[in-house]
Formats: C-alpha cells, structure tokens, sequence
C-alpha cells in the first residue's frame, strides 16, 4: 500500500488496476491476491502519552477497537473492476472477495 501520514491521521491506500474479469477472479478464488496491511507505528510516541485524557465516553470504544485492529490505519481499496452485478459468479468481483479490514472500496469502473 502507499501510506500516507500527517498528524495523527494514518491512511493506507491500496489499488488495483483492470484486468479481465474471469481471470482476476480465478486468481482471487485461487488465493493467488494477497494485500499487506500497514504495521502499528510502535515509535508513535500519541500511544504511550500518560498526558492523554482516560475521560471518554464509551461511545468512542468500538471507533478506538478499530483503529488498534488496523493499527491507527485508515485502509482504503481503489478498483477498477466490475461489481457483481448479475453478471454472473466469474465476471465480477464480489464484495465478499474484498478483506474485511478495508474501511473505505472505491470501484472505479462503472
């Protein structure tokens, strides 16, 4: 992935160009498309500051659970394939194909 960091805010940006559609989807089915997820920024000094403020409400500890799974990163999956669209089972990409830890899929194509 491209990463891109400025402040607090982390962004990893993935993207896949077009390819035919049957053959990127044997490749997916053969687990052949694999992604690398950005590693946690363990030198980031904002995760061990003893100055932060342990007051938030619990409405913010499903949002902080996913930022520690994605390790502070914003994951983003750019595409430019067809979406499953009754195109049938080998024509498309399928959302379930996509990994579950992307937070943001932009199809390009359509």
């Amino acid at each position: 992935p491209v990463l891109i960091h400025k402040g607090e805010t982390k962004v990893a940006l993935y993207g896949m160009g077009s390819m035919r559609d049957e053959r990127l989807n044997r490749m997916w089915q053969g687990k052949k498309v694999r992604f690398l997820k950005a590693n946690p920024d363990k030198d980031n000094n904002n995760d061990s500051d003893d100055n932060s403020d342990d007051d938030d409400d619990d409405d913010n500890s499903d949002n902080d659970k996913d930022k520690e799974e994605n390790g502070g990163w914003f994951n983003i999956f750019a595409l430019h394939q067809n979406r499953d669209l009754g195109r049938g089972s080998k024509n498309c990409v399928h959302e379930s194909m996509i990994p579950e830890w992307m937070d943001l899929v932009v199809w390009g194509h359509e």
